[in-house]
């Protein structure tokens, strides 16, 4: 869905949140970094909607706390099949 490539137009980018624009570079790096500052966390968009072990499979090769998982994205909802596929592949 969006990190199969790794590579996100701005109109992918801004799908993921409508409430807030994320750069391609933000997506990407959401996606394949193993570790996250909590700038990089909290700089994306927050997912309020998610249940800790939808926000487990966001990113299995992540490491995110569920407080920081939480904070990605507040006021867009995701579909479980959504935040599954946001980040399926490994690089």
């Amino acid at each position: 869905f969006l990190c199969t490539s790794h590579t996100l137009s701005s109109a992918e980018a801004q799908s993921l949140c409508t409430s807030h624009t994320l750069s391609s570079a933000e997506v990407h790096s959401l996606c394949t970094s193993h570790t996250l500052s909590s700038a990089e966390v909290q700089s994306p968009v927050h997912i309020s909607t998610l249940s800790s072990a939808e926000v487990q499979s966001l990113c299995t090769s992540h490491t995110l706390s569920s407080a920081e998982a939480q904070s990605l994205c507040t006021s867009h909802t995701l579909s479980s099949a959504e935040v599954h596929s946001l980040c399926t592949s490994t690089p």
